[in-house]
């Protein structure tokens, strides 16, 4: 009984695994898709930059500075400017929304195409009718 390891011997068992792995492998791909693109720039980043680390490392002497150095550079060419243009889009959107605040109590409509939106239009209806606090 234990001895037959064809395929044909028991079809049910191979559809259950492959069916399980199947489930599996999908469950995987759920959850590790919000890490999918950071991981594919991070790959890409540490891709570009190995040769220059590389050269880094035999002109220094020691990889460890050689990786702050260039820990330090990727910080500063890429996290530094990334943080900049994320408060300034937050400093536009909050702009945005104060003009669209007194243009609405000025009594201009909302256009049709943003209310009618069963989504978006109850949200910034909602939005503008808030104080913005400073």
């Amino acid at each position: 009984m234990y001895g037959t390891t064809g395929v044909g011997a028991r079809p049910g068992l191979l559809i259950t695994r492959l069916g399980v792995g199947l489930l599996l492998l999908v469950v995987t791909l759920v959850i590790l898709r919000p890490f999918l693109v950071p991981a594919v720039w991070a790959a890409t980043i540490a891709y570009m930059t190995w040769g220059p680390y590389r050269r880094l490392c035999r002109a220094l002497g020691r990889p460890r500075a050689a990786a702050a150095l260039f820990t330090l550079a990727t910080f500063l060419l890429l996290g530094v400017p990334a943080v900049w243009l994320a408060a300034l889009g937050i400093d536009e959107t909050i702009r945005l929304v104060g003009v669209a605040q007194e243009w609405v109590k000025e009594g201009a409509p909302l256009p049709d195409w943003l209310t009618g939106n069963p989504w978006l239009g109850p949200r910034v209806e909602r939005l503008l009718a808030q104080p913005l606090s400073s």
